[in-house]
């Protein structure tokens, strides 16, 4: 069997093209902070912003399948605004090391 990983496959994009590819014999696994309801993927919980977290989802992949046939890059980040300022800007900035 093949295996997919998916990021953001939780919803919308992401999670139809999970069904698409379940249908087409893969074993799809989502990596994202939610799983989805009614979902055809092994749910891990990560965080696409941290480097540890996505190391650790793919870590356990590789252990379990031995192999990764396909990776989706589809998770999306929220921004919000807040007085006027992106949030997502203002952390980047703010980073130690940025």
């Amino acid at each position: 069997m093949k295996v997919a990983v998916i990021t953001g496959a939780s919803g919308g994009i992401g999670l139809e093209t999970a069904k698409l590819l379940s249908e087409k014999e893969y074993r799809v696994y989502d990596l994202s902070r939610h799983a989805a309801e009614e979902s055809p993927c092994l749910h891990i919980d990560a965080d696409v912003t941290r480097e540890e977290s996505l190391a650790a989802a793919f870590d356990y992949i590789r252990t379990r399948e031995g192999k990764i046939d396909l990776l989706i890059c589809n998770a999306g980040m929220g921004i919000a605004i807040i007085n006027g300022h992106d949030t997502h800007i203002m952390s980047s900035l703010s980073a130690p090391g940025r």
